[in-house]
């Protein structure tokens, strides 16, 4: 009897295991055991089927059950106890084609070959220096995505077209997205699964894909602020901008004229975030429902004035955008604060500063980023938020 080496199950009982064809009928029997390997249940089945064992394709159980038994072991592992163990244990064999065997050896040396990929890349092996296949290989790039986001960008244009591979990447770092090729921003199920990940990336879908309602949704459940992304219609659509209010009152912002005068909706934004009153129809900030429901700290004339200031706060960010993407790199944000202290704001404190609000780490500051440093100031790096605030909302024109 073969057995398995060091792997052989010892005390293994000998039982006769069924051979099945595709359609349930008996074949033959074989003896078998747990110690039993794979060449040996092949060659056993090729003298009493006459199958050659290159045209065998064996599954454990019924043919549905999982994979075939040569992808669950290779030729000298043994079957293990439980194959070959219980009242009639049998395998189901299924002939195969010459072209059916071609395909199997392909995807057999596919596999190979990306277990040596991901050894290399476990070593440290750059995907860049490992060149086709490996860079179409979505486990080797998305392994050596793991190691390096940069790396991506050593990944075929296939792969990076793909929406699948690509959110997986996204999953790793959201920065991903940056590698994925142009025309996936039109593609919905990509545009779905990375707004998933981060709301804000709806900025970058094709028209088409943010006046989708399911993709808009799913943005602004992950970021209310997605809103303003979405299209004319959806940002009158009333069920779309109160999830979005609910994930981030000031959201309101981007609703329709007509919706910033839906009572229950502002009521729900400000009772969200009391800031959201600022965008609100002026008439509404006059309701006492409302009024009530806006922080009482920020009620009265100092507070109103502090919320009406991020309004001019976004005036003077967008000046200073000068390419109008929605952020600002290290030079436009050094622009706008050299103009407040010039002393204070040395290019070397600018650079400290995009650290501490560059959050999702792309080099770049955009709106909601600033004004959440301007008001939480993270780190040492805001000498005052206050006055910064103040300064900032009141530059000249």
């Amino acid at each position: 009897l073969a057995g398995c080496g060091s792997g052989r199950v010892k005390g293994g009982l000998m039982a006769q295991l069924t051979v099945l064809d595709p359609d349930g009928g008996v074949l033959c029997t074989v003896p078998a055991e747990g110690a039993t390997t794979l060449r040996a249940l092949k060659e056993r089945l090729e003298a009493s089927t006459g199958v050659p064992q290159r045209e065998q394709q064996l599954f454990a159980g019924a043919r549905e059950a999982g994979k075939p038994l040569d992808r669950r072991f290779s030729l000298d592992d043994c079957l293990g106890a439980d194959l070959v163990s219980g009242d009639s244990p049998s395998v189901v064999l299924v002939r195969l084609t010459e072209d059916m065997i071609v395909e199997r050896d392909k995807r057999l040396a596919a596999e190979k070959v990306s277990e040596e990929g991901l050894l290399r890349i476990a070593a440290g092996t750059s995907l860049s220096k490992l060149g086709p296949p490996h860079t179409s290989d979505p486990k080797v790039a998305l392994a050596a995505v793991k190691r390096n986001i940069n790396e991506l960008q050593y990944a075929s244009h296939s792969l990076r077209n793909d929406a699948s591979f690509m959110i997986s990447a996204a999953h790793v770092r959201p920065i991903a997205v940056e590698y994925a090729m142009p025309e996936l921003w039109s593609n919905k199920d990509f545009v779905h699964g990375v707004v998933g990940i981060d709301g804000l990336l709806l900025r970058r879908a094709s028209a088409e894909i943010r006046d989708n309602r399911d993709v808009v949704l799913r943005a602004v459940v992950t970021h209310g602020l997605a809103l303003e992304f979405a299209s004319e219609g959806l940002r009158n659509d009333r069920d779309v901008v109160l999830t979005s209010i609910e994930q981030r009152g000031t959201a309101l912002a981007y609703a329709s004229p007509t919706l910033k005068e839906d009572h229950d909706l502002v009521l729900k934004a400000v009772r969200s975030n009391p800031m959201a009153v600022v965008h609100c129809a002026s008439h509404l900030r006059k309701d006492a429902d409302i009024m009530a429901a806006v922080d009482r700290e920020r009620a009265d004339t100092e507070g109103l004035a502090e919320m009406e200031m991020q309004r001019r706060m976004k005036e003077q960010f967008l000046k200073a955008d000068s390419n109008k993407d929605g952020t600002i790199d290290a030079g436009e944000l050094g622009t706008i604060l050299k103009a407040l202290d010039k002393t204070t704001w040395t290019t070397a404190r600018v650079l400290r500063l995009l650290e501490h609000m560059d959050v999702n780490h792309d080099g770049r500051v955009s709106y909601n980023e600033f004004v959440d440093w301007l008001y939480n100031g993270r780190g040492d790096s805001a000498p005052s938020v206050s006055k910064a605030a103040e300064n900032f909302a009141n530059l000249e024109d």
